[in-house]
């Protein structure tokens, strides 16, 4: 091997490790992106179920943790009125499925909104199991 084929070939290596921790890079930011997605989408997905169950059992409003920052804690809790717990949380869950355009499937948009249309347990149900399928891919 001369040594023009040499210089060559070492260039080429040297070409081909930088290339490959490019796209090494690359693959790890996009990986970072994507748990962080997941991670919003689970809060977002949480707090709709949250507020659905709330809908279906508001008696058992003082068993969640609402950790929503733009639930009004003191006002929430103020309620002993079971119908305006509803009323309240149907408004909790109707924002959620607008705000859901930005970032759902249609799946789950059209789950919540069937169970905003028909709430009950089944309902409830199959839209849990859209949001666990959108986050974990799983059936």
């Amino acid at each position: 091997m001369d040594i023009q084929t040499t210089i060559s070939v070492l260039g080429l290596l040297g070409l081909g490790g930088i290339m490959g921790s490019y796209i090494q890079h690359l693959f790890n930011k996009r990986r970072e992106i994507d748990l962080e997605i997941r991670k919003i989408n689970e809060d977002r997905y949480r707090s709709t179920l949250v507020w659905m169950r709330i809908f279906l059992k508001p008696e058992n409003l003082k068993h969640f943790n609402l950790n929503d920052p733009f639930t009004n804690h003191k006002v929430i809790h103020s309620i002993n009125n079971k119908e305006e717990i509803k009323e309240y949380a149907k408004e909790k869950i109707t924002e959620y499925y607008h705000n859901g355009f930005l970032y759902a499937p249609n799946e789950i948009l059209i789950n919540i909104r069937i169970f905003l249309e028909n709430p009950n347990e089944k309902n409830y149900i199959k839209t849990a199991l859209s949001m666990r399928r959108d986050l974990w891919h799983k059936y």
